[in-house]
């Protein structure tokens, strides 16, 4: 009996060094086929991905290499520098801003043949440091460069709406993926996963296993992209030119989604689960599968409105056309709902909370009711202020703004908004100025919305008239 116990504890010694040591096999060999088996094994599936996922790692990202002069290098060559001041007193009586527009290349000098830092995709006002004949000396994104602008006139602050440069564009066809820019972000899939399809009228890329919650997924988020251009023209009354054409890039997990947003310079860093940029809607899913959707309706919405007004927006109008729309409830077979508020009641053991819009929505009434100039300051900001630091709440303002314009007070003030970006698509003055000269007049007969004051009451009114009717939450959302 002895000799049986010791032979067995022998056998249990080895067999135990032998899973370590193919344990420790495994972790170097996380592509065996033996765990691609058993991924696909009931119960264990899950388990074998998570292993293979943890010591796989993600795949190294090729850089971009150069193609041709017009396009970005990655910006982020240039060495870091405090940002130095805009504006130098000594030059007074000259301007502040140069307004550069979609296409313009960023230089790491005063000649043509300097190196391509970076370019710029809209139309943007940036701080002026130096001039030295038709090169222009600027700041962007935490970098100094320099921009071509010949015969650009900079005789003063005053003139157009968008001072002295060329006037920006109006509405432009669809726009293709940069072939550079899709690959970098492509080279970021999971190779095991990584399959094309389509999600409404877009083309798709994605990592998503190919199982049935997957694919459910999937064809509920095409639904639910079929349907955005149409409730975008019917609600804004404004027709986007030309088909999509974009791309949808889809990831399974978020930490995939910051390797390719990080991989470009213009979308790194974004403190989002999405972003839209060159022909392509970039984001990953999440767990509340109604958040995976707005994000995609909010990203999709920047692609039409540069077809239907153009790339040269403020960002309370961008993004809040774009949140707006976002913000609309999907039903479980995914239709959309513009005008009917997303997000959910959550019941908790001793309290309950609003999820989604709705709770975005209760946070703004309360910070409204704490700070009430709040709207004429925000929506005022220009595109780097807004987007600093932690955006979400700029963009629920934003987002109820266009609502309360459309819907408050009976709807009253829509064709306000309405003509405001036919004007728009038309090449004029998109500035909330423009906007609020608007309202004052159309309210000038009955003496309403003749300032800003008057503005942020009525907006007051219209966000807790609205929270109002789904109940306040027991304990503000988080």
């Amino acid at each position: 009996m002895k000799r049986l116990v010791d032979g067995l504890l022998i056998v249990l010694g080895v067999g135990v060094l032998a899973g370590l040591g193919g344990f420790a096999w495994l972790t170097r060999h996380p592509e065996a086929p033996i765990i691609d088996r058993a991924a696909e094994w009931p119960g264990v599936g899950p388990v074998a991905e998570a292993f293979r996922d943890t010591y796989r790692g993600p795949p190294p990202l090729e850089p971009v290499a150069p193609a041709r002069e017009s396009e970005s290098e990655v910006f982020e060559q240039v060495p870091w520098r405090p940002p130095p001041p805009p504006w130098d007193p000594r030059r007074a009586g000259e301007p502040r801003w140069v307004w550069v527009r979609d296409g313009a290349v960023l230089r790491a000098g005063a000649a043509e043949t300097a190196r391509s830092l970076h370019v710029v995709e809209g139309f943007y006002k940036l701080p002026r440091l130096e001039r030295s004949g038709d090169w222009f000396r600027v700041w962007r994104g935490g970098r100094e460069a320099w921009v071509h602008l010949p015969g650009y006139r900079a005789d003063g602050s005053g003139g157009p709406p968008f001072g002295d440069a060329p006037a920006p564009p109006g509405p432009l066809p669809g726009r293709t993926p940069d072939p550079r820019r899709l690959d970098a972000t492509l080279a970021a899939l999971d190779p095991a996963h990584r399959r094309q399809g389509r999600v409404g009228p877009y083309e798709l890329h994605t990592d998503l296993p190919t199982d049935s919650a997957s694919e459910a997924l999937i064809a509920w988020l095409s639904t639910i992209a079929d349907q955005v251009e149409s409730a975008y023209a019917a609600r804004y009354r404004v027709t986007p030119i030309d088909r999509p054409r974009g791309a949808v890039v889809l990831f399974g997990s978020r930490a995939r989604y910051l390797l390719a947003r990080d991989a470009v310079a213009d979308t790194a860093g974004l403190p989002s689960s999405g972003h839209a940029a060159s022909g392509m809607v970039v984001l990953h899913v999440v767990e509340e599968r109604g958040e995976t959707a707005s994000t995609l309706v909010h990203e999709i919405v920047h692609l039409l409105t540069r077809r239907a007004l153009g790339p040269a927006l403020p960002p309370w109008l961008g993004e809040g056309l774009a949140e707006e729309l976002a913000s609309a409830a999907i039903d479980l077979d995914g239709t959309l709902q513009p005008g009917r508020l997303g997000g959910r009641r959550l019941e908790l053991p001793t309290r309950f909370i609003y999820t989604g819009a709705k709770g975005s929505l209760w946070s703004l009434r309360q910070r409204l009711e704490r700070e009430p100039s709040l709207p004429r300051r925000v929506l005022a900001l220009e595109r780097e202020a807004f987007l600093a630091g932690d955006p979400r709440p700029r963009y629920d303002l934003a987002a109820a703004w266009i609502a309360f314009l459309l819907e408050a007070d009976g709807g009253r003030r829509a064709p306000v908004l309405y003509a405001f970006l036919e004007a728009v698509a038309a090449g004029e003055d998109p500035s909330i100025d423009a906007l609020v000269d608007s309202l004052r007049l159309a309210g000038a007969t009955d003496g309403v919305d003749q300032d800003w004051s008057a503005l942020e009451a009525a907006l007051r009114r219209y966000v807790t008239l609205r929270t109002v009717a789904f109940g306040a939450p027991s304990a503000a959302p988080d």
